[in-house]
């Protein structure tokens, strides 16, 4: 069927190619394509916009993906795109928010990118701090702390490095600090090169932890060094209606097949203790377990088994710290007390 918003939203694609065909060559050696997928997000979706235009480093694309948007938010997009000729607004069927940034990605003119969720936003000089890191240390990867907003309340961790930069020259170390708290696979804190992005897509058929398996891919192909940037940039917004806070259901059965992916990354590259990841692999397939009706019994054992192996070993592991060794214990043993505890942020 016809569908006139993503026929003209294609046209008004055609138009911007021909327009940045003509743009200073020098301009393109540095600009920064942001991606961002949108799902009815009307409610966050101005102040996410409004840090994004604002930004210090000026020489960006704003690639604004609608993925079949029911409220308002394609509206906002269009607005928005007519105010800064920087914004592409392209509209799509629903088709997940993977599809969303490959989309994105396939049609991207940057010779940097950077993916910001829709509902987040960021300061105002995040991407001229991430850029300028990445030229100083000669980077590959460029990445920022960020806060969470949670209830209204930024909140955040601070490490100590040297001038507030940890340069990291190998994958060994990068791979050990992934699963960590303040690393972890997120898109939204970082800046990827373009050219070693190169075919690399988000697989479409994973739902949870996507975005880690896509970091893991892109820093095996990486040669350089990368650099994590202590200052919190980004603002990580937690709300009831997004993906992060969906409840379990058979798509967060792609959790485990996307860690067993990554594990099988960093062991094919380097030689490291894998318990953190195991802790994560640990985790969802307790709350899965914990789920009724998105199992059959053979897969529901065959996750048992693997989860009960594990077990153990977390909590011998020399690697694990106590925190996690106690929600490890608590989310075995106590699966309700862990959810109560959870919820009142006590572990």
């Amino acid at each position: 069927m016809f569908n006139n918003k993503i026929f003209s939203t294609n046209i008004f694609y055609i138009w911007r190619v021909l327009e940045l065909s003509v743009m200073d060559m020098k301009n393109m050696s540095d600009l920064i394509s942001i991606i961002i997928p949108v799902y009815n997000a009307g409610k966050y979706l101005e102040k996410c916009l409004d840090s994004l235009i604002n930004q210090t480093y000026t020489n960006i694309e704003i690639i604004l993906v609608d993925d079949g948007s029911t409220d308002n938010s394609y509206e906002i997009c269009s607005e928005y795109s007519k105010r800064d000729n920087r914004i592409i607004v392209i509209k799509q069927e629903n088709q997940g928010v993977s599809s969303a940034r490959n989309h994105a990605l396939d049609i991207s003119h940057g010779a940097y990118v950077g993916f910001v969720d829709s509902d987040d936003f960021i300061e105002a000089h995040m991407y001229e701090i991430l850029y300028n890191n990445m030229i100083e240390y000669s980077s590959d990867l460029s990445m920022c702390n960020y806060y969470t907003i949670r209830g209204g309340k930024n909140e955040h961790r601070e490490f100590n490095f040297a001038d507030g930069i940890l340069i990291i020259n190998d994958k060994k170390t990068f791979y050990e600090l992934l699963p960590k708290e303040y690393f972890k696979g997120f898109l939204c804190n970082k800046l990827f090169k373009k050219d070693i992005i190169g075919a690399l897509r988000l697989n479409t058929e994973i739902y949870l932890c996507e975005d880690m398996l896509f970091v893991a891919k892109y820093v095996e192909k990486c040669s350089g060094n990368m650099c994590f940037d202590n200052k919190a940039l980004y603002n990580y917004v937690i709300n009831t209606n997004g993906a992060t806070s969906a409840k379990v259901s058979k798509k967060t059965l792609s959790v485990l097949t996307s860690l067993s992916l990554v594990m099988d990354i960093v062991k094919n590259n380097v030689d490291i203790n894998l318990d953190d990841y195991l802790y994560e692999y640990f985790y969802w397939s307790t709350l899965i377990l914990n789920t009724k009706d998105i199992l059959n019994n053979e897969k529901r054992n065959t996750i048992r088994t693997d989860r009960n192996k594990m077990y153990k070993r977390l909590l011998l592991s020399p690697e694990i710290g106590a925190k996690k060794k106690l929600k490890t214990f608590v989310l075995r043993k106590f699966y309700g007390v862990f959810q109560i505890m959870k919820k009142l942020r006590r572990i």
